[in-house]
């Protein structure tokens, strides 16, 4: 019943999945049950896929430098002031703070592979324009 709600995709099918859990026997009997789950955790929507604001997150780990990188970034910026050693802290600081500014980071990043603001090779196909500088390269490579 939880499972579904926190995989879910679409805010369609988090909506189903609430309208499910509300009409189950453990919702309708257990009042701390409830109580705990509506302000611990459906009141906080953003950590759910449904509610990322861009989509599911997709992401393809190769080497661990780059993992270990964040790692170092989130230990040394976002867990320094407010850490005490409690996992809600650090879950806190990850969905509030690390995710939104990395992917801030990452968008800024790659704007200047838009189009508007630069001109492309006539050679660069045109499937590759406005993508990532990583993504166009490793794609150029492959085919040429």
């Amino acid at each position: 019943m939880l499972e579904r709600i926190a995989d879910a995709r679409m805010p369609s099918a988090y909506e189903k999945a609430i309208s499910e859990m509300h009409n189950s026997e453990s919702w309708n009997e257990d009042t701390s049950f409830r109580e705990y789950i509506e302000n611990t955790w459906i009141s906080k929507k953003r950590w759910m896929p449904a509610f990322f604001g861009g989509g599911v997150i997709h992401s393809i780990v190769t080497t661990t430098n780059g993992l270990e990188r964040q790692h170092e970034d989130l230990k040394h910026n976002y867990l320094t002031d407010s850490s005490n050693g409690l996992l809600a802290d650090l879950v806190s600081a990850v969905v509030t703070q690390f995710v939104p500014q990395s992917k801030r980071r990452y968008y800024q990043r790659n704007v200047h592979a838009l189009c508007v603001i630069r001109a492309y090779n006539a050679a660069i196909l045109v499937f590759l324009h406005n993508r990532p500088p990583k993504f166009m390269l490793v794609t150029l490579l492959a085919i040429y």
